[in-house]
């Protein structure tokens, strides 16, 4: 074989191979791989397991959240902008303008609606564009952890004046179970040198985070992290997609892991209130109430039978000790000792709608749920700064 023949193969071989990655890094970006990883190891969703955009396009029926990151580099960039849920925003505040910042996880991004409906939009719509700038940074999945520590590394920069977070009752503190497997999870994940080129390749994320699933998976660290947070002392799941889980919510007296999850809350509220007091921001919390909070009693919306789902995990149901209204008790308790300005729409929920401001076997508000809590929002007006 001549050195010109062998030359040919080669060349061949590298076009092949630069094909073959081309068309893997297409391929890839339409899946979502493409753009940076967050801190949490995740593009869009908190669940390790789901990392492209597309389970968010087909699941929200909406447009992901873009990497918040670009924000801190685009904060000295007076031409810079980004685009959250479908709205552009400049990075830089524009001048007379007072914007607010919307955060929180799937009650926050309005799942189940479309952007339009959503009542953070109607609130967008309803105040002066010359005067007001409305973001919702709302993402599906996160727990409070998530929401507080995006908004103080990436969102403060955005310069809002009023933060709003809506704190979703079904399951913002037992999403604080997570925590430990979403960050010890993200510790598998390959790091690269800062002058590496093609970093946020749709090609070079998916072989980092396949490396990292296989050394999580090899590492059983998912076992030792289930066995210590998501279990109690019987065996029984406590997670927030069990029916135990919801149940020990609203029992009476009030579970120790559970009791647990609702002191590391408040301990993160008061962190995130110093902070923003610092940056001079004025925030409020704006409380989402549950199926049960409104129905008056204990609704497991996963299952057709709530009291099956408990009877197969081995609880028993027990109605006298159920307090529908615990946790929405836990957080006004929480306002009234940290002296925060929060918003309780539940009275004005059951008044007018009850059960039909839910989306069927859901705890997510529907179209006209989304309406009422705009218009509570724009009586209470969180937004004009005392």
């Amino acid at each position: 074989m001549t050195s010109k023949t062998i030359g040919f193969q080669f060349l061949m071989i590298l076009l092949m191979t630069v094909f073959c990655m081309g068309v893997s890094e297409v391929t890839l970006s339409l899946a979502g791989y493409s753009g940076e990883i967050s801190e949490s190891g995740r593009f869009l969703t908190t669940d390790p397991h789901w990392t492209m955009d597309h389970w968010w396009r087909s699941f929200h029926n909406r447009q992901p959240m873009p990497t918040v990151r670009r924000i801190r580099q685009l904060k000295n960039d007076s031409q810079g902008s980004i685009e959250i849920h479908e709205h552009t925003f400049s990075v830089k505040k524009p001048k007379g303008i007072t914007r607010i910042i919307f955060i929180g996880d799937s009650g926050t991004y309005g799942t189940g609606v479309l952007e339009k409906h959503t009542y953070v939009n109607l609130i967008r719509k309803a105040l002066p564009s010359d005067k007001y700038e409305v973001i919702n940074a709302g993402v599906p999945g996160y727990s409070p952890t998530q929401t507080f520590q995006q908004f103080l590394n990436h969102l403060v920069y955005l310069e809002p004046d009023i933060v709003i977070y809506t704190m979703f009752l079904a399951n913002d503190v037992l999403d604080l179970m997570d925590d430990p497997y979403i960050d010890r999870w993200n510790r598998f994940i390959p790091q690269l040198p800062a002058w590496l080129p093609f970093k946020s390749s749709a090609l070079v994320n998916f072989i980092r985070l396949s490396i990292a699933k296989i050394r999580y998976r090899l590492s059983k660290e998912d076992d030792k992290i289930v066995s210590a947070s998501k279990l109690d002392e019987k065996g029984v799941r406590l997670d927030h997609n069990s029916c135990t889980g919801r149940y020990r919510s609203y029992l009476t007296p009030l579970h120790p892991r559970i009791k647990g999850l609702w002191k590391r809350f408040q301990t993160q509220i008061e962190h995130f209130d110093h902070e923003v007091q610092k940056q001079d921001i004025s925030w409020s919390i704006f409380i989402l109430p549950t199926h049960t909070v409104i129905k008056g009693e204990f609704v497991y919306l996963n299952q057709p039978d709530d009291i099956s789902c408990l009877k197969k995990a081995g609880l028993k149901y027990e109605p006298e000790k159920v307090d529908s209204e615990l946790p929405l008790k836990k957080v006004l308790s929480l306002c009234q000792e940290l002296k925060l300005h929060c918003i309780n729409p539940t009275p004005q929920v059951k008044r007018t709608l009850g059960l039909d401001f839910y989306i069927h076997k859901d705890d997510h508000p529907n179209q006209k749920g989304h309406k009422l809590l705009s218009e509570i929002l724009l009586d209470q007006r969180p937004w004009v700064i005392q």
